[in-house]
């Protein structure tokens, strides 16, 4: 049964790429902004999302089902609640024929203890 696989790529469209199987490259580089540490802390994580899909119909041709993801992440860490952050994303689908006119804009929290 084929699932929605875009989602684990950022940049993506989530419903752009299904398949009853994937493999995926996730790359990340967070570099330190290097702000003074008193209240927050902020990062800027650049990335590169590789992905294929196995069509549903069809046998698997790695590189022809490739979808190339790239963008940055912000991050922002709070040094009075670490266990708390701030994401904020922004990736493009390289393989889409504008890649600028459609980016994939996503906020988030997470929270841990």
């Amino acid at each position: 049964m084929p699932v929605d696989l875009g989602k684990y790529l950022r940049g993506i469209a989530d419903d752009s790429m299904t398949g009853p199987a994937a493999v995926f490259l996730i790359q990340t580089l967070a570099i330190d902004l290097g702000l003074p540490r008193r209240i927050f802390d902020l990062q800027l994580q650049p990335f590169l999302d590789l992905g294929s899909a196995q069509s549903p119909d069809q046998d698997w041709e790695l590189v022809r089902n490739l979808r190339v993801g790239e963008g940055s992440e912000l991050v922002v860490f709070s040094d009075l609640l670490p266990g708390i952050f701030l994401r904020c994303t922004i990736g493009f689908d390289l393989g889409a024929s504008n890649p600028l006119a459609s980016p994939e804009i996503d906020f988030d929290t997470t929270m841990s203890y």
